[in-house]
């Protein structure tokens, strides 16, 4: 292992123990350091991404989960991460058309049938939300999953108001 990948790697495990320890602005930071050092790794920006995340810098975490997207196409957590991003900045059309593009290049992914129906369920299109969510049942999701997509499928029962902007939701390993 080089010294550069060495110091990356420190940096990134000291990251990860600041988001543990919930210290989001200081994991911002040294992952933006080891950018500088590692700059095609698409870890590095989907954790950066993940701590703006959970401090609703939506726009922010829109471009790092774009960036890692981009250097890590295959991987599920990116697209998830994006569409998450969008819909939690009221972009819900566009947080749909992100995860539907990966539903057509990786057909038959649990994710992607599961957060698609979520964000169908925010928007209210009850009917397209219950097709994704039985589709992904059909798919064997964790336990987690097959929690959130049961509850899901419950509430789906229940008429929205119509003020009502639908349910909050986190999906399990974002």
């Amino acid at each position: 292992m080089s010294n550069v990948s060495q110091k990356a790697k420190a940096l990134f495990d000291q990251a990860c123990q600041q988001m543990s320890e919930g210290e989001l602005d200081k994991a911002i930071e040294t992952l933006s350091t080891c950018m500088d050092i590692a700059p095609y790794e698409a870890g590095l920006y989907r954790g950066r991404a993940t701590a703006h995340f959970e401090m609703q810098n939506w726009k922010a975490a829109q471009s790092d989960f774009q960036r890692a997207m981009d250097l890590e196409p295959g991987d599920v957590e990116n697209w998830v991460g994006l569409a998450m991003s969008l819909a939690m900045d009221k972009q819900m059309v566009a947080g749909i058309q992100v995860i539907e593009a990966y539903w057509r290049t990786y057909p038959r992914c649990v994710r992607t049938e599961m957060v698609v129906g979520l964000l169908y369920r925010r928007m209210g299109v009850s009917h397209k939300a219950k097709d994704y969510l039985l589709d992904a049942l059909q798919r064997h999701p964790t336990p987690d999953e097959k929690t959130l997509i049961q509850s899901q499928l419950a509430d789906l029962q229940k008429p929205l108001a119509a003020s009502d902007e639908g349910p909050e939701f986190d999906v399990p390993g974002s």
